[in-house]
């Protein structure tokens, strides 16, 4: 089942990278951004640190965005998460909400599918902050990332 599971997201995060919406113009303006932070824990599993990549489509028409998601995170020897995600992206002006589904892979742990829900600030040209809450099988973590994109 777990195969199963891994084998939907990571059809959809290659969907997200290179799909085109149905029935829209092209995707234009592809964004590369990479970014770095904190991570909260719970349940004993203390404050760990969170680097990761994203890349973003826009398409022509319509609001929503797409974004696909590679993040490692750390808490000591306690636990590490791979995570690899596909989320829709909602811009309000500098502000922007964003809602997916991933695949998290952590040590010690097995593969699960994760979602995850966050708010973001884009300022200075492409540098951004963003808090995301993600319930990888009941444990909750909640990552505080500063990035850039290019």
């Amino acid at each position: 089942m777990q195969r199963i599971g891994l084998i939907v997201c990571l059809a959809t995060f290659v969907g997200v990278l290179t799909a085109p919406v149905a029935g829209a113009a092209p995707i234009t303006n592809g964004r590369f951004g990479v970014e770095g932070g904190i991570a909260t824990g719970e349940g004993g599993v203390g404050l760990g640190w969170i680097i990761g990549a994203n890349y973003k489509l826009m398409p022509r028409v319509g609001p929503l965005h797409i974004r696909g998601d590679v993040t490692y995170q750390s808490h000591g020897s306690d636990l590490s998460i791979f995570g690899l995600a596909g989320n829709a992206v909602l811009p309000l002006g500098n502000l922007y909400g964003l809602g997916g589904i991933g695949w998290y892979r952590s040590d010690p742990g097995d593969d699960v599918l994760a979602t995850q829900l966050g708010v973001g600030l884009n300022r200075f040209g492409g540098i951004y902050l963003e808090a995301r809450r993600v319930d990888i099988d009941g444990f909750t973590t909640i990552p505080i990332v500063v990035g850039i994109r290019f």
